[in-house]
């Protein structure tokens, strides 16, 4: 469930804009967007990557959201670097667009995420414990 997108106000950002979703789920449900440089496009964070590991479902998000991104009018480009949690978007999409993309495949994919990262060893308690198991 999307909670709230919002813009970061500029005065708590160094970017051109930033834009993030508002959520009660710190671990699984976090995307951000900002624009540092007109130029050189937007890059979206979606934080749930850096707990994925190199598997089908790793695969499948990581296709859904570049999917997602590129589905949104304005891009040109997508990218996903590797196994990062970043993804660079170029054109002239909203950052408000991005995020709201982004989200989506989250919340589509959020139960299932949660259960294979509380299954990983050491693996975070994503019900709300930030400790490890």
């Amino acid at each position: 469930m999307i909670d709230a997108i919002v813009q970061v106000p500029d005065g708590e950002t160094s970017a051109l804009q930033a834009w993030e979703w508002l959520t009660d789920d710190p671990y699984i449900r976090v995307v951000e967007a900002t624009l540092d440089n007109e130029s050189e496009g937007w890059q979206v964070l979606v934080g749930v990557a850096d707990l994925l590991r190199d598997d089908a479902l790793d695969s499948e998000f990581r296709r859904r959201v570049t999917a997602a991104l590129a589905s949104v009018a304005g891009v040109t480009e997508v990218e996903n670097e590797g196994r990062g949690v970043d993804w660079y978007v170029t054109g002239r999409p909203s950052g408000k667009a991005l995020v709201v993309a982004a989200a989506q495949v989250v919340d589509d994919l959020a139960d299932r995420l949660r259960a294979h990262i509380e299954s990983l060893p050491g693996g975070l308690d994503v019900q709300g414990s930030t400790e490890a198991k």
